[in-house]
């Protein structure tokens, strides 16, 4: 799961066993991993991480929304 935030950076929060297209109850749990803030560049290696910037009280609200939805 991502969502753009200000600066070119993607929050990322990791869910295990994760969702399957079309069939998103298929696994009863889902355990949530740290999230992880990202660069949206691709460097020659591959995707550039970075510590991100620091997330203005609007995203993290935002953010702190998005995951209370997914509590239903």
């Amino acid at each position: 799961m991502d969502r753009p935030v200000p600066g070119g950076f993607v929050w990322e929060l990791g869910l295990d066993p994760g969702f399957i297209v079309g069939a998103p109850m298929c696994f009863e749990e889902q355990t949530l991993h740290p999230s992880d803030l990202v660069a949206t560049v691709k460097d020659r290696y591959g995707w550039k991480r970075d510590t991100g910037p620091r997330l203005d009280p609007i995203t993290v609200s935002e953010i702190l929304r998005d995951l209370h939805t997914l509590h239903g």
